[in-house]
């Protein structure tokens, strides 16, 4: 009886490491989210300790990760450089309008890379609500109160392209 009490112990235990170094192991997601308005094709990997470390590929849209209370925006073939815990990863993805909305006015900032860029300000009080973003037809819009999102993105990066960090 003592005997068949270790063996299930040894057992239990080769099972809980091997659940373990599993978990540990760095993972690698492939996604391809597909609506009327966008493409999103993409490579997340996370590190050993879950922390998102991979980059986006984005057709027709863009998006924001809800974290730590704030709202980070990304753009095409942006490379995180802040940790995201896995748990908290969350993706909210929205298509945008085709006009710009009259309390919003995209402003050009020059050329980078060989495109315009531009910045989204805010009509009463010329905020800026996003950084630069490129692109010859971007559309300025949002979502709610200051969720700024942009589209026509496949001008510059194909939908086909899988990015890996």
């Amino acid at each position: 009886m003592k005997n068949l009490f270790l063996i299930f112990s040894l057992i239990a235990l080769i099972l809980i490491c091997y659940v373990k170094s599993q978990q540990d192991a760095a993972k690698s997601y492939v996604t391809n989210l597909e609506g009327d308005d966008f493409t999103i094709l993409c490579t997340i990997q996370y590190d050993t300790k879950n922390n998102l470390v991979g980059k986006f590929s984005t057709k027709n849209a863009a998006g924001y990760f809800p974290f730590k209370g704030k709202e980070f925006m990304f753009m095409p073939n942006q490379i995180f450089l802040t940790p995201f815990n896995l748990n908290a990863f969350s993706m909210k993805w929205f298509s945008v309008s085709s006009s710009i909305p009259s309390n919003y006015f995209k402003q050009p900032v020059g050329k980078e890379n060989g495109f315009d860029t531009y910045v989204c300000r805010r009509n009463y009080d010329s905020k800026i609500l996003l950084g630069k973003f490129a692109g010859n037809a971007c559309n300025c819009s949002y979502y709610g109160e200051e969720k700024q999102f942009f589209k026509n993105f496949d001008i510059l990066y194909s939908a086909n392209r899988v990015c890996n960090p």
